[in-house]
């Protein structure tokens, strides 16, 4: 593979960091041939894992920030440590997936009970009101002489 083609897989390929913070992506550096200015990524392609590289927004692939390329056993290093982190962000989802089945399921419980409870409340309120009703008629009667009809 010839650098041009090495530099537009790069520049294109989805598996590159394009940072957070200061380490690995900067928004100084070489500006590209369109005269923008271009911001400092990681590539991490199998060809190129680690390797830093100038990208403009427009045309992707400006130039190598690192002069050469690193030696077998450094890119091995890096491709395995990419690799791992894949397999413990992978190991990390079902867990999480799972959680969140779990606390929806719970969340779909609670609601359900609140429902109930409401409705409970509402059938209180109504059988308080008759009560209330009732206690009235039973003082009316009771100030007027009657006898109670009420236990």
């Amino acid at each position: 593979m010839s650098a041009s083609q090495i530099s537009k897989s790069d520049a294109n390929n989805s598996k590159m960091s394009f940072g957070q913070g200061s380490y690995g992506h900067s928004s100084w550096g070489r500006s590209c041939n369109c005269g923008r200015s271009t911001t400092k990524i990681k590539s991490w392609t199998d060809d190129n894992p680690g390797r830093r590289f100038f990208r403009c927004d427009v045309h992707g692939f400006v130039s190598w920030s690192d002069v050469e390329k690193q030696c077998t056993w450094q890119k091995l290093s890096l491709l395995e440590a990419r690799d791992e982190l894949k397999a413990l962000k992978e190991s990390l989802r079902t867990p999480i997936n799972q959680q969140a089945i779990k606390e929806e399921e719970e969340t779909k419980k609670l609601e359900e009970e609140t429902k109930k409870l409401e409705v409970e409340k509402k059938t209180l309120e109504e059988e308080k009101k008759v009560w209330k009703e009732k206690e009235k008629l039973h003082n009316q009667l009771q100030s007027r002489g009657h006898v109670s009809l009420l236990p």
